[in-house]
């Protein structure tokens, strides 16, 4: 569901009534292949999204593969969900929208009780749903203007399987390979128009463009994780992830008309229409992203989390004819406290209470503006089922991305978060004596 109202906002120098559908609803979304989405459990959401270096035997972590290998007795089944309520704002108006859409879908099964674990699952791996508009004056002629409509709506979607492998003294290692395929589609309606005392004249021109861009290509995600018992209460975990800037091929097809209609011309009203039909291919580079993180934690009892990221766009290329990435940070603190993991009476003494922040300078540089995206998280893990064999985890985000300064878009946001984590042993043999 969505609440829509209608809101002039200033984007890349012009002004624009932007209208917002879909999952991302974010002028955003138009760069690039989409609203890039972060994939994290709802766990995650609640400590900052922070994770690198996290392990948990029960539930599974999405941030580095590498962490799967110390989950080698139980299978988990994890689902999520997450809502959103964003508020666009420029400096004198404002647009509210409420949406939601499936997190996450995935399942962990050890392959080996020693060594060997794998997770398989689902994924959006980008949105790109938005509508706006765009009034431009024509140089020398007061009464002129052009106004260009644009529409986005698709995005990409992800099939993963993570094989993860525990090495000695510690260390594990886990690669994520996505199968990301989806379509976006992009069109672009521009009007030219002349009005005198308020009534339109002629000549009245219209362009319209459809492009499909269809991609198919796989992800690589390596991850290397360390976990050490410093004393019988404490240990100390580290983690390093890495996706790798390659070449991808991605098609676009593009249909081209252009109506116009003059008259006072020798056509004497009848339009001119052409169609045009062209498919291309690009080879494109997809984005490197480095992660490093640290935890400290008391164990069953709590756990402090930093992640630093490192997002480089240097080479990235794609059908965008305007380049507006550069190379982005992300910094991101989390915590989880439980008050007694083996309490057997007191469900609140049991319940894992969350909270995080982060601040992520995007990749995103408009009109010499870095566009910012900070927010502080809530969450909580509510032991489900007898003997403890599942956990229903919520998390909100509060959060702000952008600004109303420089003729940007700020926006305002509230993100819930849902996620049910089962686990049970599967697989194992019974013996009878």
């Amino acid at each position: 569901m969505h609440i829509r109202l209608e809101i002039l906002l200033v984007w890349l120098g012009a002004s624009q009534l932007l209208y917002a559908q879909g999952i991302s609803q974010t002028p955003y979304a138009q760069f690039g292949y989409g609203d890039v989405e972060t994939l994290a459990n709802t766990r995650l959401e609640g400590m900052g999204g922070t994770g690198t270096s996290l392990v948990n035997p029960y539930q599974i972590n999405f941030k580095n593969p590498a962490s799967a290998a110390y989950s080698r007795q139980y299978v988990i089944f994890e689902g999520g969900f997450y809502g959103q309520n964003l508020n666009l704002k420029s400096s004198t108006k404002n647009q509210q929208i409420l949406s939601g859409n499936i997190n996450y879908l995935a399942l962990l099964i050890p392959i080996s009780a020693k060594n060997w674990t794998i997770v398989a699952g689902i994924a959006p791996y980008s949105n790109a749903n938005t509508r706006f508009r765009t009034v431009s004056s024509v140089s020398g002629i007061d009464s002129a203007s052009v106004t260009n409509y644009t529409f986005l709506d698709g995005g990409l979607n992800q099939v993963f399987i993570t094989n993860a492998v525990k090495l000695p003294k510690g260390f594990s290692l886990g690669l994520t390979t996505s199968f990301v395929l989806g379509t976006i589609n992009r069109k672009i309606e521009e009007v030219a128009q002349n009005y005198n005392n308020g009534f339109l004249e002629n000549p009245f021109t219209k362009t319209v463009i459809n492009a499909k861009e269809v991609y198919r290509f796989v992800d690589f995600k390596l991850g290397l994780g360390y976990h050490k018992l410093i004393s019988t209460k404490y240990a100390i975990g580290m983690g390093a992830t890495g996706t790798f800037n390659q070449n991808i091929t991605t098609k676009r097809e593009l249909i081209s008309s252009i109506n116009s209609n003059n008259l006072t011309s020798d056509y004497d009203g009848y339009a001119i229409y052409s169609d045009t039909v062209s498919e291309d291919k690009q080879s494109a580079k997809l984005p490197s992203v480095y992660t490093f993180g640290f935890n400290f934690e008391k164990l069953n009892r709590w756990n402090v989390a930093v992640d630093y990221a490192f997002t480089d766009y240097s080479q990235y290329k794609s059908f965008a004819p305007i380049n507006v990435f550069t190379s982005g940070h992300k910094v991101t603190i989390g915590t989880e406290f439980i008050p007694n993991y083996d309490a057997i009476r007191g469900y609140l003494k049991r319940v894992v209470y969350r909270a995080g922040g982060y601040y992520n300078q995007t990749p995103l540089n408009i009109r010499g503006t870095q566009i910012n995206d900070m927010g502080a998280t809530l969450g909580l893990g509510l032991p489900v089922g007898k003997g403890g064999i599942g956990m229903m985890n919520l998390a909100v985000a509060v959060g702000r991305r952008g600004t109303t300064a420089n003729n940007v878009v700020e926006e305002n946001y509230i993100r819930f978060f849902i996620g049910l984590n089962v686990n049970d042993r599967w697989f194992v043999r019974y013996k009878i004596e």
